[in-house]
């Protein structure tokens, strides 16, 4: 058969040529036809002849031929809600919202990428962030700085000019305060001569003289 003896201590060994198995060579190697899947390993019985194949990962059956569907085996694979999708000798993740990895178990923190403008807290939450402002301005990334003025709050006329959370009244004449509601008394520095009795007014005082 083309086998080769070797002699040992009160026994020997068989070495088979190509296509032969057994502990004489006497049965043919079934692995010879490729039985097993590429990537399985493939070995012969020595007393039967018959063979059988290691599978890989991902892979069952006699052949190693049948895909293992580990999105059915028990529990999902994939963690924070990933969805399963099978595949040949393997298994994929599709990643909800906010998360990544192999397995999904990954928590991408949204706030990397510094969304928050005009010195903002970013706080990263699942699958989005949210921005905490600073005083004086608002919008989702804090990029808008709030109009103070629009609520009109000066008042007799007074300009008002919006600053970084803070606005200033520009008064006009014969007014003060911060919102411009002070009528300034024309009369305190009594401009009213020889008795005259001073009536104050919107930027003005009116002198009542007496007879004579």
């Amino acid at each position: 058969l083309g086998s080769t003896c070797h002699d040992r201590v009160a026994s020997f060994y068989c070495e088979c040529p190509h296509g032969r198995t057994g502990l004489l060579c006497q049965l043919k190697d079934a692995c010879i036809s490729n039985p097993c899947q590429r990537g399985s390993n493939c070995d012969t019985n020595p007393v039967t002849g018959n063979h059988f194949c290691n599978c890989p990962q991902g892979y069952v059956g006699p052949s190693c031929d049948q895909d293992v569907d580990e999105c059915s085996l028990g529990s999902n694979p994939c963690e924070h809600a990933g969805k399963c999708i099978n595949t040949k000798g393997s298994f994929q993740c599709k990643c909800q919202q906010g998360y990544k990895g192999a397995r999904c178990e990954l928590d991408i923190n949204e706030c990397l990428s510094n969304p928050c403008q005009n010195e903002a807290t970013c706080l990263d939450q699942i699958g989005e962030f949210q921005c905490i402002c600073m005083p004086g301005y608002e919008g989702k990334f804090c990029e808008i700085d709030t109009k103070e003025c629009a609520s009109g709050p000066c008042l007799n006329n007074g300009k008002c000019i919006d600053k970084i959370n803070a606005f200033l009244c520009q008064c006009p004449t014969g007014f003060t305060g911060n919102f411009c509601q002070i009528d300034i008394d024309e009369c305190a520095s009594t401009p009213c001569k020889n008795g005259a009795k001073c009536t104050d007014g919107p930027n003005k005082d009116t002198c009542e003289c007496t007879e004579g």
